[in-house]
């Protein structure tokens, strides 16, 4: 990437209508590869969700093709608890077999 983030057509490249002024385009520079920004160091993603969601949650992670997933959970109601582990489990089989993890 050149040391300036955007470029401009030069004025003859803009199209304009007959009575209005010329305005030049903008173009923003492609975002650098991973590999060229570090590349010693593999992106790692933090996934933040339900502690009983985590596991579904990296393993889609996980199909999507990032390597280093850490999963970050947060508390449930102990009330629900059961009841969302229960439904949870239902949604790992049908991602297993709709092929999302």
């Amino acid at each position: 990437v050149s040391g300036q983030p955007f470029t401009t057509q030069p004025p003859s490249a803009v199209q304009q209508m007959p009575g209005e002024k010329a305005v030049p385009s903008v173009h923003v520079s492609a975002p650098r590869q991973e590999t060229e920004l570090l590349p010693d160091k593999p992106m790692q993603v933090g996934v933040l969700t339900s502690n009983f969601h985590l596991f579904r949650a990296v393993q889609i992670g996980k199909k999507q093709g990032f390597d280093h997933l850490s999963g970050v959970a947060s508390s449930t109601d102990p009330v629900l608890f059961l009841h969302l582990c229960v439904r949870e489990s239902l949604a790992i089989l049908k991602d297993k077999f709709m092929g999302n993890m």
